[in-house]
């Protein structure tokens, strides 16, 4: 008896190589910034982008997070 595998379960364990330190880091972030490290790796997996930066884990997630504040206005 042959064992049927779904070839697509290969991409999302490669994938959570990549999206699992954006998750589990050690850093205290409000929900906003939160909600924008979600939104980021949704994007970027639906897109199939996440293995192509160069940056990887907590380290992407801070360049992202200075990078929206940092070109974004929030005033109101």
């Amino acid at each position: 008896m042959k064992i049927q595998e779904d070839p697509w379960e290969n991409y999302l364990y490669f994938d959570s190589k990549y999206v699992l330190p954006i998750v589990c880091h050690a850093t205290d972030l409000p929900i906003e910034k939160q909600c924008l490290l979600a939104m980021f790796i949704h994007r970027a997996v639906a897109d199939e982008t996440i293995s192509q930066y160069k940056v990887q884990g907590e380290k992407l997630a801070a360049l992202l997070i200075d990078f929206v504040e940092n070109e974004f206005s929030f005033d109101a």
